[in-house]
């Protein structure tokens, strides 16, 4: 019997990446097993002001460059092919399947095909195993499939819903058709939508308590974990090239749910440690049904589970997506801009 949890997740399906941009833990997750690594600007900024001294030079390189969005942006193409490094071994092995780190555009322009598209093609040139984190939203979507020509590989995020893991998925496996019709040896960019499991929860629970909804904090708990076991399920019964990517877990038992499954897990830190000191588990069942009944008393909770739950032009305006694109523009890129313009 398998007691280790790598051991145990290296006999599943489910590839893991890690949740952090310190620059000192990545060369021992790698060696864990770790296929990919995500970051967005609130991860870069916690990691710039809680490890300062892993960054000194990177920071000093970089105050040629303009102050604000300009010095962001040379900060992380410093930060980044450096971790890229660290994986380009798994994406050359897999042949480019995993072996990622994302890179994602500034999230003020998440509305703004055009910005988007210049910020990907320059963050595209800075390595070939950097993946574009870009909004699930219809301009971000617009991105997306400009990328896959290009051979640009994107991880579709600020995802909370089912019909946005859907309609990512139909609009990439649509592109990589076109792609291929005239030239089917092409090898078009990869693609994985994001269900952010723990922010749509807490998303919910506020909802819930502003409603005076009597629905239970163990049933909330388990509502990303639904949406994304609906989405696993989908992609897996119409053959979809696109991948799930489940991130944002709050606990252990949000990724247990989830392993076994053809998706990849992106762990943080903390909860990572939770998992290995737990050791080997079993894979956990689908949420129940009377759970998802519960939920759906929930109109913002069918708005993410329910398959026309959403329009795609009602995705940037979704609360959790206006909630996340603030946090990540006002304390991750801005915050990051102000440290280091300071610097």
């Amino acid at each position: 019997m398998v007691a280790d949890f790598y051991q145990w997740l290296d006999t599943t399906a489910t590839d893991w990446w890690y949740d952090s941009a310190v620059l000192s833990a990545i060369p021992g997750v790698v060696a864990d097993g770790c296929v990919g690594v995500t970051t967005n600007p609130l991860l870069l900024r916690r990691a710039l002001t809680g490890r300062p001294q892993e960054f000194a030079e990177m920071v000093q390189a970089v105050r040629p460059a303009a102050p604000g969005d300009a010095r962001v942006v040379a900060f992380m193409q410093a930060v980044l092919p450096t971790i890229a490094a660290h994986l380009r071994p798994a994406y050359d092995a897999s042949d480019g399947r995993v072996g990622y780190v994302c890179s994602q555009v500034n999230p003020r322009f998440a509305g703004d095909a055009a910005a988007m598209w210049e910020q990907a093609r320059a963050i595209h040139t800075w390595a070939p195993n950097l993946a574009i984190k870009l909004p699930a939203t219809a301009a971000g979507l617009a991105v997306m499939e400009r990328c896959v020509g290009l051979g640009i590989t994107t991880v579709i995020t600020i995802g909370f819903s089912y019909a946005q893991s859907v309609a990512v998925a139909r609009r990439y496996d649509a592109a990589v058709a076109a792609v291929r019709a005239p030239a089917p040896a092409t090898q078009p960019g990869r693609c994985f939508t994001v269900l952010m499991v723990g922010r749509l929860n807490e998303f919910l629970a506020d909802v819930a308590l502003d409603h005076g909804s009597d629905v239970g904090p163990d049933d909330l708990s388990q509502a990303g974990t639904a949406v994304s076991q609906k989405i696993a399920r989908w992609l897996e019964a119409n053959g979809s090239q696109a991948a799930l990517m489940a991130s944002g877990f709050r606990d252990t038992r949000q990724v247990t749910a989830l392993i076994g499954r053809n998706v990849h897990l992106s762990i943080g830190p903390d909860i990572l440690a939770n998992l290995v000191a737990a050791g080997a588990g079993v894979p956990g069942p689908d949420v129940a049904p009377e759970t998802i009944a519960r939920l759906r008393t929930i109109r913002e909770f069918r708005q993410a589970y329910d398959d026309d739950g959403l329009d795609e032009t009602e995705f940037i305006g979704y609360g959790a997506v206006q909630r996340t694109l603030t946090q990540f523009e006002w304390d991750g890129w801005r915050s990051m801009a102000d440290r280091l313009d300071q610097a």
